[in-house]
């Protein structure tokens, strides 16, 4: 899954609900590509973290691949770094 431009308010809705498809049927061990994505809010960062714990709580996982120097900041400074798995590369995420 690659999200594209900007994760927000208006555009985190689509993401849920991809993320909760997935996760209805049965897929929990998500890689969301952030190669693409230029901007992230508080509102894209909570359907994030929200998918990730369900993911957990259903044995799988949710992995952030390639995201740039923004959003890895953006991760560490409000504190959710630790709690979403990143990687540097989608190929190292689905390992």
């Amino acid at each position: 899954m690659q999200p594209n431009g900007q994760l927000d308010m208006e555009t985190a809705t689509r993401l849920q609900a991809a993320l909760d498809g997935l996760i209805e049927a049965g897929r929990t061990r998500i890689v969301v590509d952030l190669g693409r994505l230029t901007f992230c809010d508080s509102i894209g960062l909570s359907t994030l973290v929200v998918a990730g714990r369900t993911c957990e709580a259903a044995g799988g996982f949710l992995r952030l691949a390639r995201p740039n120097a923004f959003l890895l900041n953006l991760l560490t400074v409000v504190g959710v770094r630790d709690a979403l798995h990143v990687y540097d590369s989608v190929e190292a995420a689905c390992k």
